[in-house]
């Protein structure tokens, strides 16, 4: 995995593959990061909650189909999403714990760092964008101070309402809630489009281009 803030471009390296990481990949490494940089001496501990656009156009087609098929009381279809995704939420199951390490492999390979994030995940109803709820043994003032440094993290703690909604075509993630736990540690929530801020837009980066260009 490769990120566009390294400074590198794909015309500079070596042939070869390289992955784009996925924009819950890159937010929790730029969490783990700044969360590293205040001094926590733990992983962060995240919550990951995943969209349907993942699976493509066919996932967010049977969503749609799906919220239509429950608002009218008819059986849903579940080709693409395996269940009843409509109104509802689901642990990421054990049967995909390859998802679980992809990510966790990303942000191990972006930080240069094994173990800096640990997480689970939920598969939501959410039709585009991605969202994390996080926690690090850091104050919040310090947590806060090292995520301004963060170049692809726009803080905004006027608002609570902030959600993947709100970052559409924005090619930073949003941050806002954080607050200490009352114990020593911190809480945030962080929301990002899943394309400016993730594969698409950080690819583009790589390459040199603009999301305008295409």
């Amino acid at each position: 995995a490769i990120e566009a803030r390294s400074g590198r471009r794909l015309a500079e390296l070596e042939p070869g593959l390289y992955q784009s990481p996925e924009a819950a990949s890159l937010m929790l490494a730029d969490l783990a990061r700044a969360a590293r940089a205040a001094s926590a001496a733990s992983p962060v501990v995240a919550t990951v909650f995943e969209p349907v656009s993942l699976l493509g156009e066919a996932g967010i087609s049977e969503l749609q189909a799906q919220t239509v098929a429950v608002l009218n009381l008819d059986s849903l279809p579940t080709e693409v999403l395996g269940r009843r995704r409509a109104f509802d939420v689901h642990l990421g199951g054990d049967d995909d714990r390859a998802r679980d390490a992809l990510l966790l492999d990303q942000v191990a390979t972006l930080l240069d760092e094994p173990h800096a994030v640990t997480l689970q995940r939920l598969e939501t109803p959410l039709f585009h964008g991605v969202a994390v709820s996080a926690h690090a043994e850091v104050s919040a003032e310090a947590w806060r101070s090292a995520l301004a440094a963060e170049p692809a993290i726009e803080i905004d703690e006027d608002s609570s309402l902030i959600g993947p909604v709100d970052c559409g075509e924005d090619e930073r993630a949003k941050v806002t809630g954080l607050r200490d736990d009352g114990r020593g540690g911190c809480w945030c929530f962080a929301a990002a489009d899943g394309l400016r801020r993730g594969p698409v837009g950080n690819a583009l980066a790589l390459l040199g281009a603009e999301p305008t260009d295409v």
